[in-house]
């Protein structure tokens, strides 16, 4: 197994642990919980409300480690 998986399982894991955490998905809309609207700045961990400056994780982080690609991923 790659260590990117290693890293998505193991980040996966921590915020299983912490129970209801707001997410931000990538493949769905999204809308702030605490203004409602839906424009975000998103970064490789987590995505910040353009309107209100909330900040929260995202759903699947982007990072060095980290591939969303599956052919990239099965090269690995």
């Amino acid at each position: 197994m790659s260590s990117a998986q290693h890293t998505r399982r193991d980040y996966a894991a921590l915020i299983g642990q912490r129970g209801y955490v707001v997410l931000f998905h990538r493949a769905g809309e999204n809308h702030c919980p605490s203004c409602g609207k839906s424009n975000w700045i998103i970064g490789r961990t987590s995505a910040e409300c353009a309107f209100c400056d909330l900040a929260i994780p995202l759903a699947e982080p982007v990072g060095p480690e980290i591939h969303l690609d599956p052919e990239t991923e099965r090269k690995a």
